[in-house]
């Protein structure tokens, strides 16, 4: 595909980041999102390290820590860039005791089907503690924004406001998904 790999930091130490390309993202990454998002993603993209390096130098898990508590998976069905085989064998060696499948969903479940995550999010977080407040549905998020765009605004000015209430969302799931790792005691 179109991605790029770049070196970084001192080269004796012989270390590569990776740039994911247009091509790459919209085909393999964000197929099932809108595309506004795709756009966005495209923008905002930056390198990423090879965390393969990072986690040769960590000592093993242990059991009284990592192994402490329950492990959950959320598979989602139509992701191009870890096939279903491949999740099913990272379920199998991690011990994941919880699976939740999300259907017609790619790479970017947060992105492609927010409200189904957090309901399985929301479900792995409360097992067995009683019952939830209220289910995921009725968490409202409002696309396009809640307040007006100005027609005298320009179009900078409309598309940041946007992108905001993205960013928003997006921090929210992250949140989100620290509350439950803080929960499950990571």
């Amino acid at each position: 595909m179109d991605n790029q790999f770049i070196p970084y930091g001192r080269p004796e130490d012989h270390l590569v980041s990776m740039l994911f390309g247009p091509q790459f993202i919209s085909s393999k990454l964000y197929q099932l999102c809108p595309p506004e998002d795709v756009v966005l993603a495209k923008g905002l993209m930056r390198p990423i390290s090879n965390f393969w390096d990072d986690l040769s130098k960590k000592s093993a898990f242990s059991n009284e820590m990592y192994g402490s508590v329950k492990r959950a998976y959320i598979m989602p069905d139509e992701d191009k860039t870890l096939k279903l085989d491949f999740q099913r064998w990272q379920i199998k060696i991690s011990g994941a005791t919880i699976v939740k499948e999300i259907k017609d969903v790619d790479h970017m479940a947060m992105i492609s089907k927010p409200h189904e995550l957090c309901q399985h999010l929301l479900d792995i977080a409360w097992d067995g503690k009683g019952p939830r407040p209220r289910p995921a549905k009725d968490f409202v998020v409002s696309f396009p924004p809640q307040t007006p765009l100005k027609a005298e605004w320009s179009k900078a000015g409309r598309e940041e406001a946007i992108f905001c209430h993205i960013y928003y969302l997006i921090f929210i799931l992250f949140l989100l998904l620290l509350l439950i790792l803080i929960l499950f005691k990571f």
